[in-house]
């Protein structure tokens, strides 16, 4: 059993899935740093083992935009949502007033 746990456990980290759900974080934080000038040696070279390096980089604006329209888009549907709701309980309200 616990061969087959560490076989894995090797498999999972070394799969893409897992480098690219573990360098997410990184990617708007690096850029961030690098931006402001936080951006020594030792930082890198700690950057560099994790194999976040490269998201140095990012286009800090581009992902910052990005991210905003990202937000504004997930807003707008769960308002879509909701309203289409309350317009579905509106609805079921007045059929039942209907009834009586």
């Amino acid at each position: 059993m616990v061969v087959f746990v560490k076989a894995c456990r090797k498999h999972v980290e070394g799969s893409e899935a897992q480098q690219y759900f573990t360098g997410l974080p990184y990617s708007r934080v690096v850029p961030c740093i690098h931006d402001i000038g936080l951006w020594g040696d030792s930082l890198q070279d700690g950057l560099r083992k994790l194999g976040v390096i490269d998201s140095a980089n990012a286009d800090l604006e581009w992902l910052m935009r990005n991210d905003d329209q990202l937000a504004d888009d997930l807003d707008k549907a769960r308002f879509e949502r909701e309203e289409d709701l309350r317009s579905q309980q509106v609805a079921h309200t007045i059929e039942e007033g209907k009834l009586d």
